[in-house]
């Protein structure tokens, strides 16, 4: 167990460009066209009155409709991340043992009391598992600091962030479910991972 761990970590240090900082881009690119739609409608609208009917629209809204806006909100956001992830996961294992070969590193790994099928388990796993989880914390992240930034913007015009939109529905059920699809995505492409690494 502990040479199938150390085999994943180390596929999380030869990629991390992808696992780690593609999905910190993205989430850096959501951010960014909050920031700039919040500057431009500062700077259309100076004293904020569309954005003060907006909130008030919305708060009389019910608070179930509220909710599902949040919640199909959360998961329209999950779209560029999963499409992102799909394709960082197709060219990791398109390249997964081939790599290794090119660079002559495998003669290197050869060496090592690891064998072929736990190589090739922890790139799998490292497709399956590692890519998604690492996508799924910095999604989480990234829509933290949305919901902060949209907090301090409702409160800028004298709303109340908690009872219009922070109250109303539960994250974690929007998490959970861009969770399982990640998972039923990658058992549905495991064949082709199968066929990738050998």
């Amino acid at each position: 167990m502990k040479r199938l761990l150390a085999l994943i970590h180390r596929e999380y240090w030869e990629n991390k460009g992808a696992f780690r900082t593609t999905p910190l881009v993205i989430g850096g690119i959501y951010i960014a066209f909050l920031l700039m739609s919040i500057f431009t409608t500062a700077h259309i609208d100076s004293d904020l009155y569309t954005f003060k009917e907006a909130v008030r629209v919305m708060g009389e809204q019910s608070p179930d409709f509220r909710g599902r806006i949040m919640y199909n909100g959360m998961l329209g956001s999950s779209v560029l991340f999963t499409l992102v992830m799909s394709v960082v996961i197709f060219f990791y294992l398109l390249g997964a043992l081939y790599d290794d070969r090119k660079d002559r590193s495998i003669l290197f790994w050869k060496s090592l009391p690891a064998s072929d099928t736990l190589t090739i388990a922890s790139k799998l796993l490292a497709a399956m598992v590692l890519v998604p989880l690492s996508f799924l914390a910095i999604m989480i992240l990234t829509h933290v600091i949305m919901s902060i930034i949209g907090s301090l913007m409702v409160m800028g015009v004298d709303g109340n962030p908690w009872t219009l939109f922070i109250s109303v529905f539960n994250p974690f059920k929007a998490w959970g479910m861009i969770a399982a699809s990640w998972l039923a995505q990658s058992v549905w492409a495991l064949p082709l991972g199968l066929a990738r690494s050998r």
